[in-house]
């Protein structure tokens, strides 16, 4: 089947999480895991997928969310096989991945600046 809507797409993609948690592979509700799919451009969507990969201290106190996305774009016409196959594999993946907990500020510090060095 090909993928000619985005309403399509958003049922194969609440479908395929809805699946995956009802076979018992869950994602940790401290993960705070969502997905939607939105339009990327013309002719294209991409299914999003934002988690909570760790919590630091702000400058008053606060624990603030550090965020994990993922994004899967998908083409008018795009096999619904390729797609439910590439969703599964993100979701095992974010699923295997440990719950969050509270990083030290030099810590979250390191880690933005190896994030800037490899994506430059």
């Amino acid at each position: 089947m090909k993928i000619t809507t985005h309403q399509q797409l958003s049922t194969i993609a609440d479908t395929v999480f809805d699946t995956y948690q009802q076979i018992g592979i869950e994602i940790e509700d401290e993960k705070e895991f969502e997905i939607w799919v939105s339009y990327a451009e013309l002719n294209r969507w991409v299914i999003n997928m934002r988690w909570i990969e760790a919590l630091r201290i702000n400058q008053r106190g606060y624990e603030v969310p550090v965020y994990g996305r993922q994004g899967i774009y998908v083409s008018i016409g795009a096999s619904s096989y390729k797609v439910i196959k590439d969703l599964l594999c993100e979701l095992e993946s974010i699923a295997e991945k440990p719950c969050p907990e509270l990083i030290e500020i030099d810590t979250f510090d390191e880690l933005l600046a190896d994030e800037k060095r490899h994506n430059s």
